[in-house]
């Protein structure tokens, strides 16, 4: 029994005058000792975020019902291939009225950063501009109130707004009162009509609240144009659309 533990001694003991003899070189050599460490933490911070990134793109599923239907449209010019181009919005309500491939179709204006009023402060706030279908596609319910009506989303419809959980929350206090208080958005006047559940999650994260596009279909113009949304922003128009099963 003895024999037998004495490798296992052996290994402990020299190991222990490995860490004490490694101890006293680093101790020795403070620069080196600084630069191994900061090299250390480097790596291990780089290949942890390389995995989140990874993780939350390719082995994460997307929070949607039906994620493996979800699929983006976008316009190409044939004489450029690999290029893609904002989607014209008369060429999307074709798409819409046309397609039998889709369940739902939708166009989303990603980013529309504006500073909002009617809160307990002014805030710079990241706004969407999305069309019917939108909601539908990526599960979105409410908490309070409703969502977008038809006709609000036709061009001199009343101008309307559904809050995120998180604005809502953060800036106007979880005041279930919310529903049809005015506010301020890009100097025209919006009114409340819902509050989106915590559950829902868009495509773009970081937005806080949502308006509907409006347009008039019969705008054949806007099908030559290049597409853009018809409010400046760093981001023009997307389409995601849901296949059926």
């Amino acid at each position: 029994m003895i024999s037998g533990q004495l490798p296992i001694f052996r290994f402990f003991e020299r190991l222990q005058q490995d860490l004490r003899f490694g101890s006293r070189t680093l101790r020795r050599s403070v620069g080196f000792t600084a630069a191994a460490v900061l090299s250390l933490g480097l790596g291990v911070g780089a290949v942890t975020a390389i995995f989140s990134i990874f993780d939350a793109i390719w082995l994460r599923p997307l929070p949607y019902e039906h994620a493996d239907r979800l699929v983006a449209v976008s316009e190409v010019k044939l004489d450029e291939p690999g290029t893609t181009w904002d989607v014209a919005l008369a060429n999307y309500s074709d798409w819409k009225a046309q397609s039998g491939s889709f369940d739902h179709l939708a166009l989303i204006h990603a980013y529309w950063e504006q500073i909002l009023i009617g809160g307990e402060r002014p805030e710079q706030i990241t706004a969407q501009r999305v069309t019917p279908g939108f909601f539908d596609i990526f599960g979105g319910k409410v908490l309070y109130g409703r969502l977008f009506l038809p006709e609000e989303y036709e061009k001199g419809g009343t101008p309307v707004v559904v809050l995120g959980y998180g604005l809502w929350r953060r800036l106007f206090g979880s005041d279930r009162g919310i529903l049809g208080k005015q506010l301020s958005l890009e100097t025209r006047t919006f009114t409340v009509i819902g509050v989106l559940s915590p559950e829902f999650t868009s495509i773009y994260p970081d937005a806080d609240l949502w308006t509907p596009i409006t347009w008039r279909t019969d705008n054949r113009r806007a099908r030559h144009l290049p597409a853009r949304c018809p409010v400046p922003g760093p981001e023009g128009l997307r389409s995601p659309c849901r296949a059926p099963p």
